[in-house]
């Protein structure tokens, strides 16, 4: 059997059981993936979806394709260690691009040697906002027993550049994690580009939360022009333990 036949196989199996679990008819999801691919099920799932709980059941499965693949690496000696931006900026990137029809609000939850415990989705929000509360956060990084977090969101504009409110709520969260003794590592935003907030010098977890915002290293002048009212945003270089 060749590649083509296997793959053509695969297809079909995997439209049964989505059938057999969601209710959502087998021909859909066969002609959805065979004229686009299988990555858009879920971010396109309006397409082929009668109702809001064929796509709830849809996302679930999606779920525990997600969390199976995380244990199977953990046991496997292989638990993603981020390391730098450029590991949070890929691993974010991967995380979110089935799930861009509306924007979420995820936290990775690290131990003392940045090994990732697990990434839950705390908030989802609409089109183009998404409600933070501090309090779950801190409670489920206290539960967890985290060392150090690193949050994101999707943009679903596709343009990660921050927001006001997105400075503003991620000064607000490194005070919260800081006062608890838990860093916050970055911020990622992730649209048709990611952004890094520590790349672009806005986090620094070795600073105290009442350091003022300094406007040296390469922040652009787009964020610099944005945040020149804000206060006590702290700067950030690198993920040292």
């Amino acid at each position: 059997m060749d590649y083509k036949d296997q793959y053509e196989k695969d297809v079909l199996r995997l439209a049964e059981i989505i059938e057999n679990y969601t209710s959502i008819p087998s021909d859909n999801i066969y002609n959805f993936i065979k004229g686009n691919s299988v990555t858009r099920l879920l971010s396109s799932s309006c397409n082929f979806c009668e109702n809001d709980s064929q796509r709830e059941m849809l996302s679930i499965l999606f779920d525990f394709k997600n969390i199976f693949q995380n244990l199977q690496s953990y046991e496997n000696n292989k638990a993603y260690i981020f390391k730098s931006s450029t590991d949070t900026k890929d691993y974010y990137a991967n995380f979110f691009h089935d799930k861009i029809d509306k924007e979420r609000f995820a936290v990775s939850f690290l131990d003392t040697k940045n090994n990732l415990i697990t990434t839950k989705i705390l908030f989802t929000g609409s089109l183009n906002s998404s409600f933070v509360d501090l309090r779950e956060i801190v409670k489920e990084s206290l539960f967890l027993n985290s060392n150090a977090i690193i949050i994101a969101h999707n943009h679903p504009s596709g343009d990660p550049t921050p927001s006001v409110e997105d400075i503003k709520c991620t000064n607000n969260i490194f005070t919260a994690m800081n006062t608890c003794g838990i860093r916050l590592l970055d911020h990622i935003i992730v649209g048709n580009r990611t952004f890094s907030f520590a790349d672009d010098g806005l986090i620094d977890h070795n600073l105290p939360s009442s350091t003022p915002l300094p406007f040296s290293g390469t922040k652009s002048e787009s964020i610099k022009s944005k945040i020149s009212n804000i206060q006590n945003v702290p700067n950030f270089t690198d993920f040292s333990l």
